[in-house]
């Protein structure tokens, strides 16, 4: 999550894209990592981790500053939370403890690991130095609709957010430098889920689109290629 930065193009949506997500990965530095199951509704794990020094290359990495992780149309469970490192360091002889969290390891069987019972978060402190393990159940392709009316650059519309969900840390400056990964839950089932709200989706689009071609809406008018600064998170 971290080699570039991250930012969001408000006019091509992800969720509009789902067809050609391969396009959109156009850089070296970006990924799609895809997990097939044939199981209804499995649990997602995910280890984030942190590195234990500040780097002395200069090269693209995290500060070791902690970073409060959010992830956005779940509510997950937080099975272990550790300020110890989670990679061998050889410089120091430390033996990191991600050795016992590889992918066979994580499961229930696992006594590093709290199944029973796990705190339930949708905001979780990754230790500045450590890792955090969280779980969430991937039933959430769908919909949900804020009926109080939101006003953005002058438009008013409902709030409708639909199953294409991010992970990021709540810092905004971190962000934007790139402490962010997009979601895409059950991404077979999320064209029958917006069919009602595709329009509604499309004509978001169109009066956004509209407010972005005038360059007097800019917050830089005089250079509209610049338009934005952060991630728009």
């Amino acid at each position: 999550m971290h080699i570039a930065p991250f930012r969001v193009n408000f006019s091509d949506p992800t969720l509009l894209a789902l067809d050609r997500l391969d396009q959109l990965v156009d850089q070296p530095h970006l990924d799609i990592v895809t997990y097939n199951d044939t199981v209804d509704e499995s649990w997602v794990w995910i280890i984030i981790t942190a590195p234990d020094k500040v780097p002395t290359s200069g090269g693209k990495t995290f500060f070791p500053a902690a970073h409060p992780m959010h992830l956005h149309g779940h509510d997950f469970a937080l099975l272990r939370q550790s300020g110890k490192n989670f990679y061998d360091d050889d410089e120091i002889g430390h033996k990191g403890e991600g050795r016992n969290l590889t992918a066979d390891k994580l499961n229930c069987k696992n006594e590093m690991l709290k199944c029973d019972n796990p705190p339930r978060r949708d905001v979780v402190l990754l230790p500045a130095t450590g890792y955090v393990v969280i779980a969430f159940k991937a039933d959430n392709p769908g919909t949900f609709t804020l009926f109080s009316p939101v006003l953005l650059h002058g438009l008013l519309a409902k709030s409708c957010i639909i199953g294409v969900w991010i992970i990021h840390c709540h810092i905004a400056f971190h962000a934007s430098s790139g402490l962010a990964m997009q979601i895409v839950e059950n991404k077979d089932r999320i064209p029958e889920v917006m069919k009602e709200d595709k329009p509604k989706i499309k004509e978001a689009c169109r009066k956004w689109n509209a407010w972005y071609n005038n360059p007097v809406n800019h917050w830089d008018w005089d250079h509209p290629e610049h338009f934005q600064d952060d991630s728009g998170v």
